[in-house]
């Protein structure tokens, strides 16, 4: 897992607006990627199975699946399309920027990150 601080300019769930002061970055070993934004009362999650990176600044995951996180530990997966574009310093050490749009055809969710400019917290568990 990595944890990037900084602040959402832009995050929301069909319209309705958060704010946010970090994003998770999870990789899992059955191949799958996620990001991560608490909510309150919970979390959004966006995943996928195909990403690409042709250059090591720009990382693009497709998503297929949203999956919303509550507060009692529960959730519910959806399926979604969409994108999540990362801007990163070469090296992976800080993420500038992480732009996300997907959908599952009623519910739609944006983000619009930017890091604070601190190096990001990886984490093994």
């Amino acid at each position: 897992m990595v944890f990037a601080k900084g602040k959402c300019t832009t995050l929301s769930v069909s319209g309705e607006k958060y704010t946010c002061k970090a994003v998770v970055y999870s990789h899992f070993k059955n191949g799958r990627t996620a990001w991560q934004v608490a909510i309150p009362d919970g979390a959004i999650m966006l995943a996928g199975g195909r990403d690409s990176q042709l250059d090591p600044t720009r990382y693009v995951l497709q998503i297929d699946t949203l999956r919303a996180g509550r507060g009692d530990g529960s959730s519910q997966p959806y399926k979604a399309q969409g994108t999540c574009t990362a801007k990163l310093s070469a090296d992976g050490v800080y993420l500038h920027s992480l732009s996300c749009s997907a959908t599952n055809g009623i519910e739609d969710v944006q983000i619009e990150f930017f890091g604070d400019g601190t190096p990001v917290d990886r984490k093994t568990l």
